[in-house]
């Protein structure tokens, strides 16, 4: 309430302001003081997203030419950037959202306005996405998302909602109608919720097992089918995040950081419970969830306990690091909801004697928490695999190196498929993130969905030097 107090009283001054220059202005101008103001009834907010001008009209010394509404828009008006980084299929899309104290709604229509006109032909690159599921499988997916997505925070739900506004689908959902709806566009952010089919390993190494003795983690996200790789900064008042996105349509968090130095990142940890009813109770969007607590919360418990208590329609882990150290939480969601650290006790069967070291895979690990590790091969094979190249990183001092974790979140054993029982990178891997809490630098292998080879190309990546782009953290 004092914030809307502040800037309706801050908005109200610089109106006065502006209001006592223009009739100072208009009492020592000797012009003609008679154009109709009917031609400025077009707002700033139209005319910035049609990007139209009008240059036929002379407005100097022309008082009725400057609309006070506009000028008090523009202080208030957000700015979107989206541009290719990197060479064709090596890179990432690079999205810089400022928000400027311009309204949720509004900055979702930018941005829907500006993939339209810059990539007019992305929308039917997604819309072939969804056309390759069966008829039955999309009609779920698009009844689940209608009752889930009222429980994404509201200011998410208006940007999503504003962005699907440029497109061209309407509320009307058909797979084959070339166009995105409401609802498809929603899909891109919640396919976690909805849709899950995804791999994901995360390796850590800090303090005294860290080169830097600040967290170098590894994360690496496996999901068959990303199109592409973007990078979103999100600048909102004080909220400062940087989220590494499978696509420009998700705009929920998997892996990301804010401005204070936390990092998460999500895995699946599936148990093969039935999917939830949710028309019979409230069930939550984690990944928005997510993006919540990193853009208000500055401590790993604070962003574990408020992720700790929701519904959800999905078991996952989500990794937690600040500046010192990092933790796993485990959302057995009937079960134990706790933090996992390098000294927690685990299920038996489960070893791990890394102090200052932890990892995950698509388990839980706990103790008296579900058992979905022992009888998972792809969960004991990458969990063997962290463990011997790990071991072998900390043999010759004993610290891990951001190149030695690189080296570590590359392994992929014979075969990349794990056919051979070893490995960490595998098949589908699309993302590999490369951490370095000490200098604050991030490195990022984008797969873009090429294939596995043995050069770097627009359709095939080097399996044995997979290129990493520095991706910058912008906070400021």
């Amino acid at each position: 309430m004092k914030n809307v107090f502040c800037r309706g009283h801050k908005t109200f001054l610089i109106g006065m302001m502006i209001l006592s220059i223009l009739f100072i202005w208009g009492c020592s101008d000797s012009g003609d003081q008679k154009s109709s103001s009917v031609n400025h009834a077009k707002t700033t907010e139209e005319e910035g997203v049609n990007n139209a001008t009008d240059d036929s009209q002379d407005d100097s010394g022309n008082i009725s030419s400057i609309n006070i509404f506009d000028i008090i828009n523009k202080l208030y008006k957000g700015s979107v950037e989206v541009r290719y980084i990197g060479e064709e299929k090596k890179g990432y899309y690079e999205v810089i959202l400022n928000y400027n104290r311009d309204t949720d709604y509004h900055m979702g229509q930018l941005y829907g306005e500006k993939l339209v006109s810059q990539y007019p032909t992305m929308e039917m690159g997604f819309v072939n996405y969804l056309s390759a599921l069966s008829d039955v499988e999309y009609d779920t997916i698009m009844a689940r998302i209608r009752l889930i997505k009222n429980q994404i925070p509201r200011e998410y739900r208006d940007f999503i909602s504003g962005m699907a506004d440029k497109f061209h689908g309407g509320t009307h959902n058909d797979k084959n109608d070339g166009v995105l709806s409401v609802d498809e566009v929603f899909y891109f952010s919640l396919i976690g919720e909805v849709h899950r089919a995804s791999q994901c390993s995360v390796i850590a190494a800090y303090q005294a097992a860290s080169a830097t003795r600040r967290p170098v983690i590894g994360r690496l996200l496996d999901w068959s089918g990303a199109p592409h790789g973007a990078v979103f900064y999100i600048r909102k008042g004080g909220k400062k995040i940087v989220n590494i996105s499978n696509s420009l349509l998700s705009l929920s968090v998997s892996t990301g950081l804010n401005k204070h130095g936390i990092f998460v990142a999500t895995l699946d940890a599936p148990t093969g419970e039935p999917y939830p009813d949710l028309s019979a109770d409230t069930y939550f969007a984690y990944h928005f969830d997510l993006r919540y607590a990193l853009e208000n919360f500055n401590t790993i418990k604070a962003v574990a306990d408020y992720l700790s208590h929701r519904k959800y329609t999905y078991n996952h882990l989500v990794v937690i690091g600040d500046r010192e150290t990092v933790q796993v939480l485990e959302n057995d969601l009937n079960g134990r909801r706790a933090l996992r650290n390098d000294q927690s006790e685990l299920n038996a069967g489960v070893t791990w004697e890394f102090p200052d070291a932890i990892a995950a895979v698509n388990a839980f690990l706990l103790k008296d928490n579900y058992d979905n590790f022992t009888m998972i091969p792809p969960n004991t094979i990458r969990w063997q695999s962290i463990q011997d190249r790990l071991a072998a990183a900390l043999s010759s001092d004993d610290r891990v190196t951001v190149d030695e974790m690189k080296e570590i979140a590359t392994y992929y054993g014979t075969n990349i498929d794990l056919s051979d029982e070893a490995g960490i990178m595998t098949h589908i891997t699309q993302q590999i993130v490369v951490y370095d809490g000490a200098n604050s630098v991030l490195q990022v292998f984008f797969r873009n969905n090429r294939n596995p080879g043995n050069e770097n190309s627009t359709v095939s990546f080097d399996v044995d030097h997979p290129e990493f782009l520095s991706v910058p953290l912008r906070f400021n």
